[in-house]
């Protein structure tokens, strides 16, 4: 599976328990938090953020939205269960790869991936 996003671990989960061995590569660590977006969009004081948003130009919102998510992250609970099964040897997780090719051959999927250089996040 590729992806290190909520959906990605919920499809290996679901593989494991249908008695598949699983792989699950991604570009980068596993994020573990509740939602995808800051508590202040949730809160009582959204309104204000959204006037904010909905005066800002198509492109802006974008890049405002890219922003503020920060990439895809999975659910502590969801973690608990992947971690679960990674540590069982029902699933391998390879952090650190990037796609770089996908080709239809004859009797399956063929997929090219190159090792990333990931920044250190302790600096």
């Amino acid at each position: 599976i590729v992806g290190g996003g909520l959906s990605a671990l919920h499809a290996s989960i679901a593989a494991v328990k249908k008695g598949h061995k699983v792989t699950v590569v991604a570009r980068s660590p596993l994020k573990v938090r509740q939602f995808d977006i800051p508590p202040i969009w949730m809160s009582p004081l959204r309104n204000n953020e959204f006037s904010k948003f909905y005066a800002l130009s198509i492109e802006d919102r974008y890049n405002l939205i890219k922003s503020t998510r920060g990439g895809g992250s999975v659910t502590p609970e969801i973690y608990k269960k992947f971690q679960k099964e990674v540590k069982n040897n029902r699933i391998s997780f390879l952090e650190g790869f990037s796609v770089t090719n996908i080709t239809n051959e004859e009797g399956g999927i063929q997929v090219n991936m190159a090792c990333i250089n990931l920044q250190s996040t302790n600096d």
